[in-house]
């Protein structure tokens, strides 16, 4: 990886005014965090500014405080979350009591991101906006800061843009098969990889869980703290992955000690997880939003070379395609309160629009601008791989060779969900070769219908016939027909057989 501090030094920091707010979009472990409190930090409590450092997770703010507050006295964590507490209860001049002279704002694709479920990134967004400070905005996804830029009291001028070349990524897997998920993370479980799922739904995470703890993996979970469910989390490995260890020389001590991870956004910022193994990022979202995808595979931190693969689940075309109505008929508002209401009832509001008060207890209808710019980015997304592609697979492919140059992409379909060989292993086990039961034939057929064998007929028990046509792609085994006489009758039945090494 290449570093920040090797780009920056005292001299850029000298040119950083107020005549602009000024952006670092700097890929993920490129220390963008170090060069603000170990390098810039200095030169503000040299120049005599005082830094307000604003954070998005509660594990990140942690971290930093205990590691640097107590060395710069010029400079204050605080939460967003806390800002638009402070804000919303009208209690943020007695606690800010100056302005500060500098605003760090990490992770500033907050703003709109979270929007998504907190109607209340409009409160430090507006308050930020409205600062004379000097504003430094810091994040690996810009794209969603981008889409606000307009409304910034000052113009934004990007000291530097993500470089799309650096990163750990060995290669990604797309597919719209959850059995193929499974196969993939047991397969990549067994050749030593370490596997960190990515949900939305916490029942889900429990049964991943599970199901890799009865194979025999060290498998484990991590939500939300807020969660009703929140007992499921492995308390020992979410420590572990809170902080970062080292050996007496300094070097960086792996901090994964675990085989599987299921988990919910609750660590997609904030936690650097390091392995000497290379691991499988796996993101089960069904939705589309590349930001998330990137927060989240960037917690798996290079260590001594390892790599991450990444495997996606692909939304299909029925759920984009509800998905652009459902923003689309969101924003006609705009263009006509009076249909909208007829169809939603007057009632209801847009989830952008609110009402405010006055101190005449007067109220107006208002719109939150970053709720706004959510619906507005990811219509964008949804619709430029709606209407430019055949397939939201093909959309996908075309994004992420964008985001990822120069980096393999492979689809994995139906038939990647197993393997023949492991299939026939369960039959013949360690004999040379094996006759088939009536109910072992009946058995390997309805286990061979779940992965769609027949292309014309998926839905169909396969025949010997294709069976046999699948088992020619075995490096271990051959499937025949033999006429037998049991119990005084001819019946057909099935030989596997052990090819000859």
């Amino acid at each position: 990886m290449k570093y920040l501090t090797e780009e920056f030094k005292e001299e850029h920091f000298k040119e950083w005014n107020k005549q602009y707010n000024w952006g670092i979009f700097s890929e993920c472990g490129s220390g963008k965090t170090s060069l603000i409190l170990d390098s810039y930090l200095p030169f503000a409590a040299q120049e005599g500014l005082t830094v307000l450092y604003l954070y998005n997770r509660k594990l990140l703010g942690n971290q930093l405080k205990n590691k640097y507050e107590h060395i710069y006295k010029n400079l204050k964590f605080m939460s967003y979350q806390e800002l638009n507490m402070l804000i919303k209860n009208e209690t943020i001049n007695a606690y800010i009591p100056i302005e500060y002279d500098v605003l760090i704002l990490d992770e500033s694709h907050y703003f709109v991101m979270d929007a998504s479920f907190s109607f209340e990134t409009m409160y430090s967004w507006n308050y930020i906006n409205e600062c004379d400070s000097l504003k430094i905005f810091l994040t690996a996804t810009p794209e969603p800061l981008k889409a606000i830029q307009h409304l910034m009291t000052r113009p934004l001028k990007t000291l530097r843009e993500v470089d799309k070349m650096n990163n750990n990524i060995e290669k990604i897997l797309l597919t719209i098969d959850d059995d193929v998920i499974k196969n993939q993370e047991e397969q990549f479980l067994k050749n030593s990889f370490n596997v960190v799922e990515w949900q939305n739904d916490v029942e889900k995470v429990k049964k991943s869980k599970k199901m890799f703890i009865e194979l025999g993996y060290k498998s484990v979970a991590i939500i939300s703290e807020y969660h009703k469910q929140s007992e499921i989390t492995d308390i020992d490995i979410k420590h572990q992955l809170e902080h970062e260890y080292k050996d007496n020389e300094g070097n960086l001590l792996p901090n994964m000690n675990f085989d599987f991870l299921a988990c919910t956004k609750a660590i997609d910022n904030g936690i650097s997880m390091y392995s000497d193994k290379n691991t499988l990022s796996v993101h089960y979202g069904g939705v589309i939003d590349f930001t998330t995808l990137e927060q989240s595979r960037s917690r798996c931190r290079e260590m001594k070379g390892s790599k991450v693969t990444i495997l996606i689940k692909i939304p299909n075309r029925k759920h984009v395609v509800a998905k652009i109505n459902h923003y689309e008929d969101e924003l006609s508002w705009l263009k006509n309160h009076k249909e909208w209401y007829k169809k939603h009832g007057k009632e209801n509001q847009p989830s952008y629009v609110y009402f405010e008060v006055d101190e005449n207890n007067n109220s107006k209808l208002c719109i939150n601008h970053m709720k706004l710019a959510y619906i507005e980015f990811f219509l964008n997304e949804y619709k430029y791989l709606y209407q430019n592609f055949d397939s939201i697979i093909n959309g996908y492919i075309d994004v992420l060779s964008d985001k990822y140059p120069n980096k393999e992409i492979q689809v994995l379909n139906r038939s990647d969900a197993y393997n023949i060989d492991e299939v026939l292993e369960r039959y013949i086990k360690n004999d040379d070769s094996v006759l088939l039961t009536e109910d072992q034939m009946k058995n390997l057929r309805l286990q061979l219908k779940n992965y769609k064998l027949d292309k014309q007929n998926p839905n169909r028990i396969p025949s010997l016939k294709t069976i046999r046509d699948e088992v020619k792609k075995s490096k271990k085994y051959t499937i025949s027909a033999k006429r037998i006489t049991e119990n005084e009758r001819k019946v057909t039945r099935w030989c596997i057989k052990r090819k000859e090494t």
